[in-house]
């Protein structure tokens, strides 16, 4: 794989089992194909510091492949690094995605209910929205390819 985003969304509708099986899907991902740099975004309508749970917008974790080679510890740090509770953004990982034009794919992890970026800007830029289980309906994603968890 190219360089990836992976967003998973930490708002106050995902369950903390939901966020869990998000995490789970990511780290099958990287059980699986391995990219040239993961860029792993945990977001409700910002980016937040685990720690202080203050709005942080470069708080975001960036591996390298050579750094991937032990999913189980990388899978740590991301857990580690989750934080939110707040409301729905899209937003600002589509910014982040803009800003670092070497990501080539987008993997938002999410139950759907959130502000969307504009759709005429990203409708062709590979995105896949993997939808929790009760999440939006998967014809209501305005771009990209929605699969159910």
């Amino acid at each position: 794989l190219p360089e990836v985003a992976v967003h998973i969304d930490t708002s106050g509708s995902m369950s903390q089992e939901e966020i869990t099986a998000c995490v789970s899907e990511t780290l099958g991902i990287l059980d699986t194909f391995i990219p040239e740099r993961l860029h792993f975004l945990a977001c409700d309508a910002g980016f937040h510091d685990a720690e202080s749970g203050d709005v942080m917008p470069n708080s975001i974790i960036v591996k390298d492949r050579h750094e991937m080679m032990n999913p189980q510890v990388v899978i740590q740090e991301l857990i580690e690094g989750l934080a939110g509770g707040g409301g729905t953004s899209f937003v600002p990982t589509f910014n982040y995605v803009e800003a670092n034009r070497n990501i080539r794919l987008v993997i938002v992890m999410t139950d759907g209910y959130g502000a969307f970026p504009e759709v005429e800007k990203w409708q062709h830029f590979p995105t896949f929205w993997v939808s929790t289980e009760n999440g939006l309906d998967l014809d209501a994603y305005p771009f990209g390819r929605a699969v159910r968890m």
